[in-house]
């Protein structure tokens, strides 16, 4: 068995749990947000390197970032709907 053999699979592999990373993030960002807190706390406390990949894993602000910036995580104001009547036409 050759390195080709072996690195291949596992850079496949590390770009799957990219991706199912990154889609975790999207779908439900909060969830992920309080399972990555523990992570961060820590790696945030450690030498440049860590803080900095601490900093990379927190969610700016932006969609799903619980910030209120795209209405996408509700707010504690309900907005009436807006009722627009209808015209019915005729033709004869």
């Amino acid at each position: 068995m050759n390195l080709y053999a072996v690195l291949e699979p596992m850079l496949i592999g590390l770009a799957m749990l990219g991706a199912l990373f990154f889609m975790f993030g999207r779908i439900a960002p909060q969830l992920r947000r309080r399972l990555l807190a523990p992570l961060t706390s820590r790696l945030s406390r450690g030498s440049d390197w860590q803080r900095k990949l601490a900093q990379g894993m927190e969610p700016g602000a932006g969609c799903g970032s619980g910030c209120s910036t795209c209405g996408s995580c509700g707010s504690s104001k309900t907005v009436a709907p807006v009722h627009q009547p209808v015209n019915v036409v005729r033709h004869h």
